[in-house]
């Protein structure tokens, strides 16, 4: 069973995002903070990572760079409103493999979400949602 780890601050883009990744067979952690989704990254070691970019306290690109210390190969797609392009290069640069832009379409990011478990590329990365980039 492919496992997933959501760590978002809101708990109404979490619980929404899980029942949808249940509804497709995964195995679904969730945090509501980067120091729970660390944790629990450690704890249930899942097959990717959806991640939210601003948080309270410390925001995405800090504990994308806490799971990169725990496992160089982590699969990580950061969560976010925030379309700019300063951002997307950010994630990109801290490796992350993907940019999921709020608004986004949760059967395209569930079904997309099951061809990148399989990605041995770790050069590819995807953005999807948003208003311009809803590809």
């Amino acid at each position: 069973m492919q496992s997933i780890l959501i760590v978002d601050d809101e708990r109404d883009t979490i619980k929404h995002l899980a029942r949808a990744f249940e509804n497709r067979g995964f195995k679904v952690a969730m945090a509501t903070s980067g120091e729970e989704g660390v944790e629990a990254y450690r704890k249930e070691k899942p097959d990717f990572v959806l991640l939210d970019l601003f948080m309270p306290k410390r925001d995405g690109l800090e504990i994308l760079g806490d799971l990169k210390k725990i496992d160089a190969q982590a699969k990580v797609l950061m969560i976010t409103a925030e379309e700019g392009k300063v951002f997307i290069d950010k994630a990109r640069a801290a490796g992350a493999r993907g940019y999921v832009i709020k608004p986004f379409g949760v059967e395209q990011l569930t079904a997309l979400a099951g061809r990148f478990m399989h990605w041995e590329d770790n050069e590819s990365f995807f953005i999807i949602g948003g208003e311009n980039h809803g590809n």
